[in-house]
């Protein structure tokens, strides 16, 4: 068990860090997408999506070195619920069948798939979470 928690808070983290510096090659596609599918004006949508790479990584980095890691997997839960709330909005809406960009260009997955892999990744942050 000593070895199996920090291998599984690393893998977590892990994958953070790599949704976030894919979102940045290239960076415009993850725009584009934040204004064609959130709506956001292309005046906001730089600042927002840098935001969202930025949070990804730093949270990613927080699980991997185990800095303040009850907050870091709680602000990953966070995350992750409030990106399934808004692909399920999405999904319910009809337009579930585009990529939404969370692995950036690298691994495109629509609607259903990207909830998904949330729901799999919140449970599973919820377990490292109930062991940390």
């Amino acid at each position: 068990m000593k070895v199996v928690f920090p291998s599984l808070r690393i893998l977590f983290g892990l994958i953070f860090i790599a949704s976030g510096i894919l979102k940045l090659f290239p960076i415009d596609y993850f725009e584009l997408i934040l204004v064609d599918q959130v709506g956001l004006s292309w005046n906001a949508v730089p600042f927002f999506a840098r935001f969202v790479i930025w949070a990804e990584i730093v949270i990613g980095l927080c699980i991997v070195f185990s800095f303040r890691l009850k907050l870091s997997l709680i602000a990953s839960l966070s995350m992750l619920s409030a990106f399934t709330i808004y692909l399920m909005a999405q999904v319910l809406s009809g337009n579930g069948a585009e990529d939404c960009g969370c692995f950036g260009e690298l691994i495109p997955l629509d609607g259903p798939s990207s909830i998904i892999k949330n729901v799999i990744l919140l449970l599973f942050g919820s377990a490292l979470l109930a062991f940390a």
